[in-house]
């Protein structure tokens, strides 16, 4: 068990790490001016994805490699520590870790992690990628992405084992996330949506041994109609930061599961409402397109 925290703990200082990174260069590139605890590891996760599938082209995610996702993962946490922030009392982040930490004790494999999981984490650590590999084994053409993160995260002594910590790593920050938007948020009806979501989502994602590839991309297209709304009702002071959440998120969930495509309405109405915002994006900020849109 103890070892199972260490790797709980790691994987929440390597997922801020690097989603401080991210911070730091949509910070400088002018796309937010904030970003709280929540939304920074989830594009943690997001540039963890991107750099899983980038290596996995031409080298296997061994052990090695691994290592190095940790090493500098740590390494971006303490050097970008000090952009750390967190947009509610504390009290509410020592709520979230008593409601969690019996579900983490109790924690256990994911009951298809033999039948779907941990062939295409084997291939991933023992192959790089391999074309028309899915015609010997339909299971390593498997079409969730989340297991390039998990393949990403695979360390020794926990292994597999740990496939459901780091899901359930990404819903606890999506739970920051809605935290800090009810906390920030003036507008009454965009908070009664928000605690809907909320509720639900502890009611019906509870069970932290079932957690698998299709519960990071239901989080976050909640998250996304949640921008999608702030974006309508609110302000406008604040509407470039959330248009490039909005397609940053949904650019996350498309490459996690294409088959997502019921956020696809709200990603057209933004385009065509916002398509000043889209063509400043696209005149100004070519780089991150490249990174972040065209994965």
């Amino acid at each position: 068990m103890i070892i199972f925290f260490i790797y709980l703990t790691s994987v929440f200082i390597v997922t801020l790490g690097f989603g401080l990174l991210v911070k730091k260069l949509l910070v400088k590139e002018g796309l937010i001016n904030s970003l709280g605890l929540g939304d920074t590891g989830l594009l943690g996760f997001y540039l963890i994805l991107l750099l899983s599938l980038l290596f996995h082209f031409f080298i296997p995610l061994t052990y090695y490699v691994t290592g190095l996702f940790f090493t500098f993962g740590i390494i971006f946490f303490f050097y970008f520590k000090n952009t750390f922030k967190i947009y509610f009392p504390k009290k509410y982040l020592i709520l979230v870790i008593v409601v969690i930490l019996p579900g983490l004790f109790s924690i256990k494999g994911h009951p298809d992690l033999e039948w779907y999981h941990l062939p295409y984490l084997n291939y991933l650590k023992d192959f790089k990628i391999i074309f028309g590999i899915a015609n010997v084994n339909d299971f390593l053409g498997y079409s969730q992405s989340w297991n390039d993160i998990a393949g990403a995260l695979r360390l020794p002594i926990v292994d597999a084992k740990g496939i459901n910590i780091i899901p359930s790593v990404f819903a606890i920050y999506f739970i920051f996330s809605l935290i800090e938007l009810l906390v920030r948020s003036k507008n009454t009806s965009i908070k009664i949506f928000i605690y809907l979501i909320l509720i639900f989502s502890i009611s019906k994602y509870n069970r932290l041994n079932e957690y698998g590839g299709h519960v990071p991309p239901i989080l976050l297209g909640f998250l996304i109609n949640i921008y999608f709304y702030k974006l309508i009702l609110e302000s406008h002071s604040m509407s470039k930061e959330i248009f490039s959440k909005i397609f940053i998120f949904a650019s996350f969930v498309f490459l996690l599961r294409i088959n997502y495509i019921f956020i696809f309405p709200v990603i057209l109405f933004t385009l065509i409402k916002y398509k000043y915002l889209l063509l400043d994006f696209i005149l100004n900020k070519k780089i991150l397109i490249l990174l972040f849109f065209i994965p």
